[in-house]
């Protein structure tokens, strides 16, 4: 039979890689429709646009349902539920792909057999930093959490995070890492002078993109650092740039998704220090390490386990002692060329293991499961 597949996300499509890494393997095995922020991502691809409402930038009808705990009415507005569920119901879905908490309610809607949750991180530790949305956001996020239950399948990005959500849930949930899809470059070294060091990312308080910046500035003149930003903290990023400014470190406007590997391969160290402020950035195992490792670059990084874990086992990088701009620093100053010569050709073996061909696998093999099992229930 021909397979269909929904993937539902309240994220900006185009820009969110993970989804595109979904998209671009589903496509290979069934017909996908999707459902998400922003325009289709494919010319071949029916899509729903919803209208885009954040939980920390919304009108005070937000406030008010979250205040009372009206979650279900809050969900239904923010999701346009009858219109996504007037779309799943046109193109009759076989599996319905469920991005973050955020979407899981519809699972009340849906045939929980032929559902998959892929939380990306933990959302119930996602901003607790932030008092905001510690009072208005984690008890929403809470309610929408229970309905995971429900679906066949599980995901999550990092193995101490898949443990947070099976202890919440009492569920199991598979590890799907964000690894990106293997690039044939040239593991080029170089004992040029300065060291030309990159970050590229989201800028948010919470992450003190600052730290690194002053990382570069102590690391001294064989350094030079660029960081290509996005976010909509326009107040935070001006910041940055008048301190990146006297400190020798360019702040550059962001670039495409699928530009980034190869724009990368021109540096030579990716600095990758993202401060534990909250549950998710202490165990986070995100998008730029492995776009660092494509890119062919040594990695330097603050001591986040999982991020740490492969650095030290590919040997393609330095972890610093802790999260201080000085430890950063004196882990830049600890490269030497033939340590960077080294390291870069240690990042050719990660790069061809840790690629979105090989864990692909996970994904399909769940698909193909849930589809049997489909199949088998309607012969």
């Amino acid at each position: 039979m021909d397979l269909v597949i929904a993937v539902i996300s309240f994220s900006p499509l185009a820009s969110d890689s993970r989804i595109l890494r979904q998209i671009s393997t589903l496509q290979r095995i069934s017909r996908v429709v999707t459902v998400g922020y922003g325009p289709s991502v494919g010319m071949n691809i029916e899509h729903l646009e919803v209208p885009q409402t954040s939980l920390l930038r919304a009108g005070p009808w937000v406030i008010f349902l979250l205040t009372f705990r009206w979650f279900s009415a809050f969900f239904s507005l923010r999701s346009s539920r009858k219109h996504v569920l007037a779309f799943l119901d046109l193109h009759k879905p076989d599996i319905v792909i469920l991005n973050d908490a955020s979407s899981w309610p519809f699972l009340a809607d849906l045939d929980g057999r032929r559902c998959v949750v892929d939380a990306h991180e933990f959302s119930l530790g996602e901003l607790d930093d932030n008092l905001l949305w510690r009072l208005f956001a984690r008890p929403y996020i809470r309610w929408c959490s229970r309905f995971a239950l429900q679906a066949a399948a599980h995901f999550c990005v990092e193995p101490q995070l898949c443990k947070f959500w099976a202890e919440y849930t009492g569920t199991n949930f598979l590890l799907l890492r964000n690894v990106s899809p293997y690039h044939a470059l040239p593991t080029v070294g170089s004992a040029r002078q300065p060291i030309r060091v990159i970050h590229h990312g989201l800028a948010h308080p919470s992450r003190r993109i600052e730290e690194m910046i002053k990382a570069v500035y102590l690391a001294g003149p064989r350094f030079s650092g660029s960081f290509l930003l996005t976010g909509a903290n326009t107040r935070y990023i001006r910041y940055l740039q008048r301190l990146a400014t006297p400190n020798g470190v360019s702040i550059l406007p962001p670039i495409p998704q699928e530009e980034l590997i190869l724009y990368g391969s021109h540096y030579d160290v990716g600095i990758l220090s993202i401060y534990p402020s909250n549950a998710n950035y202490t165990f986070c195992l995100p998008n730029k390490l492995f776009q660092f490792i494509q890119s062919r670059l040594v990695i330097v990084a603050g001591p986040t386990p999982a991020v740490a874990d492969i650095i030290e086992r590919y040997d393609i990088g330095v972890v610093a002692s802790d999260f201080t701009p000085r430890a950063l620093s004196q882990a830049l100053l600890s490269l030497t060329p033939d340590s960077i010569l080294r390291m870069k050709a240690n990042t050719e073996r990660a790069a061809r293991e840790l690629c979105w061909e090989n864990e692909e696998h996970v994904l399909i093999h769940v698909v193909h499961s849930i589809a049997l099992s489909r199949q088998q229930l309607l012969s």
